[in-house]
């Protein structure tokens, strides 16, 4: 919400939204705890919330901080990057041995970022993806571009490149393996959305690595 306001500021640049989504933001910094983890971070409160909800309360965070001053910017970058940092851990501790490709992220984190989930929330893995290269962008922590690289290349794997149906075909499934809890059985436009979101963010970032090789 505050993200969207923000963006209202923007284009009228009427003060009353920029103060508006600051109090929205300090509330939502109020939550975390130590860790980076947000409490009231998912849609029902009774359930572990899913990376889908998690990627929301970052990315909003994250897309905040590029358009408010360093009073407000450098704690939302900070504790953004603590938790991109710990999911990233968590993704990348995901395996058998240091050299071969994570297992596909956890669908969902408790408030130690430890999750006994035995699929992945698709959805989550792309706008997590995209979280990582922003912050890669503002740190240049080669871990976090690392991992944005692998999991995007473990999204292209499960994107649906061969059905009859052009509702599906191209698309994203919500979980991995499809009967997963989030979205079970289902293609969501969501889900494709962030996943094409993440491959352009994905290019430009390459691209400008290269011309600075050059």
């Amino acid at each position: 919400m505050a993200w969207a306001i923000l963006e209202v500021y923007k284009h009228t640049n009427d003060e009353k939204y920029k103060i508006a989504s600051k109090i929205y933001i300090l509330q939502v910094l109020s939550l975390a705890k130590k860790n980076t983890w947000f409490h009231e971070i998912n849609f029902a409160t009774e359930h572990q919330p899913l990376t889908h909800s998690i990627a929301y309360t970052l990315r909003g965070l994250i897309e905040c901080s590029f358009m408010l001053g360093e009073d407000i910017k450098q704690d939302i970058v900070n504790k953004v990057t603590k938790a991109a940092e710990n999911i990233m851990l968590a993704y990348e501790l995901n395996k058998k041995n240091s050299y071969l490709m994570p297992y596909f992220l956890p669908a969902s984190f408790n408030e130690n970022w430890d999750s006994n989930d035995n699929y992945s929330c698709l959805t989550g893995n792309a706008q997590l993806a995209i979280i990582w290269l922003k912050v890669y962008s503002l740190n240049n922590d080669a871990r976090l571009l690392n991992s944005a690289l692998k999991i995007i290349d473990q999204l292209k794997m499960k994107q649906n490149l061969n059905s009859k149906n052009s509702g599906i075909r191209g698309g994203i499934p919500g979980s991995y393996p499809i009967w997963g809890k989030y979205m079970r059985y289902s293609y969501t436009n969501w889900s494709t959305n962030f996943f094409a979101d993440a491959i352009m963010l994905q290019d430009k970032l390459i691209e400008s690595l290269e011309k600075e090789k050059k």
